[in-house]
């Protein structure tokens, strides 16, 4: 019964979205945001042993290695609090290991941090970019 009167009261509003649901919307607004602002979008989801990177792109002549950081307003901790120093060493590591793969040695890089905000069910409210939020040898 509970069933059923939970599904009545969400009647014509949209099912909560998983976690991995909602991830994956947040990388799509993302990657729909940036190219907005100017970006190309060069890879996407590059995963190693060690790791993965959400999105490479190439923006203003830098080669940007953009981690995307989706939260629903109920998340107590901001989206870029939560890019620890583990994870940007993490994603120092890959990109080295991007660069030596597929890009040219001497081409300049940076560090973006996408913020995605949105509801439980998936409908995107807030996209910001922070470019260069983090340097590699921070």
């Amino acid at each position: 019964m509970a069933g059923l009167l939970g599904r009545l009261l969400m009647w014509g509003k949209s099912e909560p979205k998983s976690r991995p649901e909602l991830g994956q919307i947040g990388e799509d607004a993302a990657a729909r945001y940036l190219q907005a602002q100017g970006y190309a979008i060069l890879e996407r989801n590059y995963r190693t042993d060690i790791g993965e990177i959400d999105i490479v792109a190439r923006h203003a002549g830098d080669l940007v290695f953009v981690e995307v950081k989706s939260r629903t307003p109920s998340n107590a901790v901001a989206p870029a609090e939560s890019v620890t120093q583990a994870k940007r060493n993490k994603l120092v590591r890959l990109a080295k290991l991007y660069m030596a793969t597929r890009a040219r040695k001497a081409e300049r890089c940076r560090f973006d941090v996408v913020e995605v905000t949105l509801e439980q069910t998936g409908q995107v409210l807030n996209v910001r970019v922070t470019p260069g939020a983090f340097l590699a040898g921070e």
